[in-house]
């Protein structure tokens, strides 16, 4: 009799090992890449990032996130080193990251100064095919605001524009978004006269000409 106890304590404590297993399978690892990187394109991309860590299956996933979405603290307002690193992060996610098209870039930032490596980032963006290009400008009260490049009014895949804050807005030649569909503006600075007639002028020209 002791040995079939001992019989059932070993077949009781294999099945208590075998539910555990099961309980911690990784589901979500196993998942197809497009899968895991929809799922990572509802998170910021420092917190994609962030799953790197969790196993080599993870390690680059995020690097085939069709979606940047960057964000600085209010710190790099006032802290030099935290400002330059944060600029060294936005670079090496546009370097890192291996889509050809983006749907989404998304850049919100401490302006003290103007780096030329900003203007970069938004070419870098625009040559990407990107689909929705969202720019918000923080702590401009006190220093100039930013022009943006002119290849961005020329992008032929962009729907959505969003542009806050410390943007200035200088259109030195005829605009071609196509594509566009939504143009967000709020408390940005316009050049002249002529930089709003050309942003507008060809909506008011396909407006004129809607079949009704």
């Amino acid at each position: 009799m002791a040995n079939s106890a001992c019989q059932e304590i070993n077949v009781g404590s294999k099945r208590g090992r075998s539910s555990d297993e099961a309980i911690c399978v990784d589901r979500i690892s196993r998942l197809p890449d497009v899968l895991i990187q929809h799922i990572l394109s509802f998170l910021s991309t420092k917190e994609a990032m962030t799953t790197s860590v969790l196993s080599k299956r993870w390690l680059w996933v995020w690097t085939s996130v069709p979606i940047i979405d960057l964000q600085d603290t209010p710190s790099c307002r006032t802290d030099l080193n935290i400002r330059f690193r944060f600029g060294q992060f936005v670079t090496r996610v546009l370097i890192l990251n291996k889509m050809a098209s983006l749907d989404k870039f998304c850049l919100k930032f401490n302006l003290v100064d103007h780096p030329s490596h900003v203007t970069t980032w938004f070419r870098d963006a625009v040559s990407r095919d990107v689909k929705e290009l969202d720019i918000t400008i923080h702590g401009t009260q006190i220093f100039p605001f930013l022009k943006l490049p002119f290849a961005l009014f020329t992008a032929r895949t962009l729907q959505v524009l969003k542009l806050s804050q410390g943007v200035e807005l200088h259109v030195p030649g005829p605009v071609s978004l196509p594509c566009l569909k939504v143009l967000h503006l709020v408390w940005i600075k316009y050049m002249n006269d002529e930089s709003v007639s050309r942003l507008f002028a060809d909506y008011v020209h396909t407006v004129r000409h809607r079949p009704t």
